[in-house]
């Protein structure tokens, strides 16, 4: 019998967890983080796992209603729980770019750095292009916006050969705009 409760119970979380994913899927933010937040006292007593997730995913909603540093707060705390396993490492440095992309909306670019060198670090020693390829793409809007163009064509150029045989046309796309932003400016045109 306890097997059974225990497995509507988790049933009827997934369900609570999946109703905050499609309500920020749906763009209904401030619906999201209330979903989140009643759900925040189930997750605090999980394993640091689940709790990585929760927070991230909290952190990723306070970051898409523009508040920054209430998503800097919640990844931080996601990344205080130490892992454990690969997927768990794999996680914490996404969520270090997560940070650095919030970091980049509050203009302080180099702390952003610092978070991109962490990924870049993990991404590079377990040979994950797709996702350096990714963060070396955000490096080189960073350096645009502190007017370093030398060094954004360069990390553009560097994602954009990572990304070259991935499927995601979007990120090739954004990889090559930003590499053509990056010429201009250093040209000066």
């Amino acid at each position: 019998m306890h097997v059974i409760n225990q497995t509507k119970v988790e049933l009827k979380l997934n369900r609570s967890v999946r109703r905050c994913i499609t309500a920020r899927a749906e763009g209904k933010y401030e619906l999201a983080l209330r979903r989140h937040l009643r759900l925040q006292p189930v997750f605090d007593k999980a394993e640091p796992k689940y709790r990585r997730h929760f927070y991230c995913g909290l952190g990723r909603t306070y970051r898409l209603l523009g508040r920054n540093v209430e998503a800097i707060r919640q990844y931080e705390t996601a990344l205080r729980l130490e892992p454990t396993d690969e997927e768990g490492r794999q996680v914490c440095a996404s969520i270090e770019c997560n940070i650095a992309y919030a970091l980049v909306d509050l203009n302080q670019l180099e702390e952003a750095h610092a978070f991109l060198d962490h990924a870049e670090e993990y991404f590079s020693q377990t040979n994950d292009d797709a996702n350096l390829g990714e963060t070396r793409l955000t490096r080189a809007d960073v350096y645009f916006m502190q007017g370093k163009f030398t060094e954004a064509c360069g990390a553009a150029y560097s994602a954009l050969t990572l990304l070259w045989f991935y499927f995601d046309s979007g990120a090739k796309d954004r990889a090559v705009e930003t590499l053509m932003r990056c010429w201009q400016a250093s040209r000066g045109s």
